[in-house]
């Protein structure tokens, strides 16, 4: 039976070209789902104007320094801009702390990318469940053009450092052990499979539902499964809780993840440290 699905997964793709769509692979078919093509907006539809300039995209990274003693934050926004003749301002701001940057924007019209940076000195740290809280930043991100601000968002990210230890064991073999925050933690959690086989169809509340389930079980980490498409609220949900998030998917964001010193290259994996 798996030889036959393999065997059709393998022409379908020469088939369906499912390999060039942006959404999940096992609608295609999978061992655990039938082929359900999904097709059409899967959310609300809204149509925004600005006459000056708007943020269309926003990411934000926190990088702590070894000793953890500070963080470099990157702020990345992408502002949609129709004009040319004058500059504008990105403005990012820490409402925990009132540590604020701002650089100008001296682009073209279009959808131009900018850089911020601020750097944050002894940040509290987020913590999975177990050794702490996991604390978060409320960035405010907004585009000024001179005293006006057409546009602006809200951000809200944790500070943590996410190490892959595949130190030699001294028996035999490597390690591989987590450790947050320069803390080793033992992983307690579960693989995240699509709740539905249209994804759309998923309400909030199943969603929470489902968190509170994991929770409720002491996990602190949740596996997102490879084609899985993943709402912004797991994101949320496991970001503002205490636990991890890990996948082997683009539809998650991926921050840096540092290898210990002396240690093989670090196993394929992406740890979510963002939130929404």
């Amino acid at each position: 039976m798996a030889r036959i699905i393999g065997e059709s997964q393998g022409l379908d793709a020469w088939l369906n070209k499912r390999h060039w769509l942006r959404k999940p692979q096992y609608q295609f078919i999978w061992d655990w789902n039938p082929r359900l093509i999904n097709v059409g907006i899967t959310g609300p539809v809204r149509l925004e104007w600005n006459a000056s300039a708007s943020i269309d995209q926003v990411a934000i990274l926190a990088q702590p320094s070894e000793d953890l003693e500070q963080a470099e934050i990157t702020i990345r926004a992408w502002i949609d801009w129709e004009r040319s003749d004058r500059a504008l301002t990105l403005h990012s701001r820490i409402v925990e702390t009132g540590e604020e940057s701002g650089q100008e924007i001296t682009s073209g019209p279009g959808s131009q990318p900018c850089t911020a940076r601020i750097t944050l000195t002894h940040p509290r740290l987020w913590w999975p469940r177990g050794p702490g809280e996991p604390h978060l930043y409320t960035f405010e991100i907004s585009v000024r053009d001179g005293d006006a601000v057409p546009d602006s968002t809200t951000r809200r990210i944790g500070v943590r450092r996410i190490e892959i230890d595949q130190s030699l064991h001294p028996a035999s073999g490597r390690y591989f052990a987590l450790r947050v925050n320069r803390r080793p933690v033992f992983c307690k959690g579960g693989n995240w499979v699509p709740p539905e086989l249209i994804y759309s169809s998923t309400t909030r509340e199943k969603l929470k539902a489902l968190v509170g389930l994991a929770f409720d079980a002491n996990f602190n980490l949740l596996r997102i499964w490879g084609e899985a498409h993943l709402p912004a609220i797991i994101c949320s949900s496991f970001t503002t809780r205490p636990a991890c998030l890990s996948g082997t998917t683009s539809f998650l964001p991926a921050p840096t993840i540092h290898r210990i010193p002396g240690a093989a290259p670090p196993a394929s994996a992406t740890l979510g440290s963002r939130a929404g």
